[in-house]
């Protein structure tokens, strides 16, 4: 019978520390569902950064070859209802029809009382140092169709919309765009239209600075979470190779194996996408619903796994609730449309959230017995 202190041929403190990874992945879980990506470069600077304020940004002192890129991130005007340019914008006397918080969904402003689904546009006016190179911006999570333009030119993209709801394809685009200076006065324009998700807008920062530092900071994220992914895979068929080596003491091995390619593919769908640089004709719906079954059944193949390790502390009946809670709303998402399962989301965090506490004190109690 294998030794309830020694699994892998880890010893008490190991093992403890290996739990506490697992549980570390595990959270990861919950922190990318929502598309999301942790901090940029920029982010983390020391450096006190100047802020969107009324829709303008003054950045004619700052230094990028110094500081580095800076994030987009404040009050932008945003015009509800339409797709406008520059000159209608600036050339409209009665102002914005609301000045918004980036990043963040546009309902997130009750004053600005929003519905989720409908189009509108997002405009910030930068002042730049004279004679500034070619720019450059890298996008975040903006849900769920954009058009960026800089001084009337497209600058990157992601589907494509229009005023009516016909026109509104979801797809992705690139997420790095030159803006080309042509005076010290950019005004960007961020057509955005939704019918799909429930927190659409502008809901990370997007970065922007000398066309060099964007791009290395491009390929860092590329790099890391490639890394990641990668790292993650190893994992997985490493411990493939284990169970086939020991099936009969190893069932957990292959457990773990299924987890950690299921946290490598959902590495790559999301963040920075990568699944789309290496497939670019995937459709969105797909990269959709591969973003949510691998945290669907990411969950429920992680309790299966401590269940294995600590059969006495996670009990059957949790496990095989989950399985079925998991399975269920798996099967939705692959049948009914993105508008409607991303509705099933809350509730499934939800019931993740609780039964977490749960599965943390059934390890805890295990390690202390």
């Amino acid at each position: 019978m294998q030794n309830r202190v020694e699994i892998f041929g880890l010893s008490r403190l190991p093992l403890i520390i290996f739990v506490v990874g697992l549980l570390f992945i595990a959270g990861l879980l919950w922190i990318s569902i929502s598309n999301g990506g942790g901090l940029s470069l920029a982010e983390v600077s020391a450096v006190i950064e100047p802020m969107v304020v009324d829709g303008r940004m003054d950045l004619s002192e700052w230094d990028f070859e110094k500081n580095g890129p800076v994030s987009l991130d404040g009050e932008w005007h945003f015009y509800w209802g339409e797709l406008m340019t520059a000159e209608e914008i600036n050339g409209r006397p009665d102002g914005p029809d609301a000045r918004l918080m980036v990043p963040s969904p546009w309902i997130a402003d009750e004053e600005a009382n929003l519905q989720a689904n409908g189009i509108g546009t997002y405009h910030l006016q930068i002042k730049l140092p004279p004679r500034s190179p070619m720019m450059a911006v890298k996008v975040g999570v903006i849900d769920t169709v954009f058009e960026m333009y800089a001084n009337q030119e497209r600058v990157t993209y992601a589907g494509s919309l229009g005023p009516n709801p016909d026109e509104y394809v979801p797809g992705f685009g690139p997420r790095l765009g030159y803006v080309r200076p042509q005076s010290d006065t950019i005004d960007l324009i961020v057509h955005v239209g939704n019918y799909a998700f429930r927190n659409p807008g502008i809901t990370q920062s997007i970065e922007f600075g000398d066309a060099a530092s964007i791009v290395r900071l491009r390929e860092v994220d590329l790099v890391l979470e490639f890394s990641l992914a990668g790292a993650a895979l190893i994992m997985g068929f490493y411990h493939f190779g284990l169970y086939t080596t020991r099936k009969r003491e190893n069932d957990s091995a292959l457990t773990f194996g299924f987890f950690c390619v299921l946290m490598a593919v959902r590495i790559l769908v999301t963040g920075s996408n990568f699944l789309m640089e290496l497939f670019p004709a995937l459709h969105w719906p797909t990269i959709i619903r591969i973003n949510f079954l691998t945290f669907y059944l990411g969950v429920p193949v992680f309790y299966h796994f401590v269940h294995q390790l600590y059969p006495k502390e996670l009990t059957k009946t949790l496990m095989w609730a989950t399985w079925t809670i998991s399975l269920g709303v798996s099967l939705l998402t692959v049948l009914v449309p993105v508008a409607v399962f991303v509705h099933f989301l809350t509730p499934y965090q939800i019931f993740f959230l609780l039964t977490s506490v749960y599965v943390l004190f059934a390890i805890i109690l295990a390690c202390i017995r």
